[in-house]
């Protein structure tokens, strides 16, 4: 548990890991921001999916599915397509991004500017196809620590119309 004192200006804050005193500054001129820092990080400290949701980058996380896909034997067109898929995600919504910032409101802004990009429906769904299994994979290896259906667009409509 951290304990919180001040510092000159700034509010820090203190606890002891296996007989370790550790310090740190909360970077935070009040009280109250202090004690929401601090309550940050002991949700970070308790639960290991939180803190790497915050660590693991977007495109990290979209490696990950390549590598994975290619165990599984996929075709190579078929990884071919997620390259490609993925180049205009981390293009969008940032190479560094870390898995925590992909939110419901950043993915419909990356639709939005898809659609304005000129980008066709069913390329956009692809996009998400492949946003979608990145997030389920690393999900399953502890790194992301949300519902993936929390994040994707609901319905998306991939305007299909079969040939005549």
């Amino acid at each position: 548990m951290w304990r919180i004192y001040k510092r000159g200006k700034v509010w820090w804050a203190t606890k002891t890991v296996k007989g370790v005193r550790v310090r740190a500054s909360t970077g935070c001129a009040g009280k109250a921001a202090a004690s929401k820092v601090t309550e940050q990080w002991e949700l970070e400290d308790a639960d290991p999916r939180h803190r790497a949701a915050h660590e693991t980058t977007l495109e990290s996380a979209l490696s990950a599915l390549m590598a994975d896909r290619r165990t599984r034997g996929r075709a190579d067109g078929t990884i071919s397509m997620y390259v490609q898929k993925s180049a205009h995600l981390v293009r969008l919504l940032g190479r560094e991004t870390p898995l925590a910032r992909v939110t419901a409101h950043t993915v419909d802004t990356y639709c939005a500017t898809r659609l304005e990009e000129g980008a066709h429906r069913s390329t956009i769904g692809k996009e998400l196809t492949t946003l979608r299994a990145a997030l389920r994979l690393a999900r399953r290896h502890g790194l992301f620590d949300r519902d993936v259906a929390e994040v994707l667009p609901i319905g998306w409509s991939a305007a299909y119309e079969p040939r005549t």
